[in-house]
């Protein structure tokens, strides 16, 4: 739940824990409810602690594969699916306005990706430009 891009729900879907401790709080299951707080609770502070001191020894392998967990979970959030073949794979947007009858806006997402990466590239350009120099 601590790397970027992945949230907590989206983690209990994939493990498909999201019913049963939605269930367990809605029927208020207090036994279940506090060992899944408490495990979040030990799993976030015990992943913490790695990353910090990955990111210490290993920043830009830590990074990296970061990078590419958040980039391999795109294939599992990515909206736009079809099958192929038997494979689920990301299709083409025109093979996507015929099987839903719905058109996407294909240049708006690709414009609001690039501001956004604007974005970030120009926060980390502030925030960098602000460091006390050494």
């Amino acid at each position: 739940m601590i790397l970027p891009g992945i949230s907590g729900s989206f983690i209990l879907v994939l493990l498909g824990a999201y019913e049963p401790v939605l269930e367990s709080i809605h029927e208020r299951d207090l036994a279940t409810i506090t060992i899944f707080g408490t495990g979040a609770i030990l799993g976030l502070l015990t992943f913490g602690r790695l990353l910090r001191w990955l990111f210490q020894r290993f920043e830009r392998v830590t990074i990296a594969l970061m990078t590419g967990f958040i980039a391999g979970s795109l294939t599992k959030v990515w909206p736009f699916r079809g099958t192929r073949g038997g494979w689920e794979l990301p299709i083409s947007p025109s093979a996507w306005q015929l099987e839903t009858g719905l058109d996407i806006p294909w240049l708006g997402v690709f414009t609001a990706v690039a501001l956004g990466a604007a974005l970030v590239l120009g926060l980390d350009s502030w925030a960098q430009s602000r460091q006390p120099k050494s």
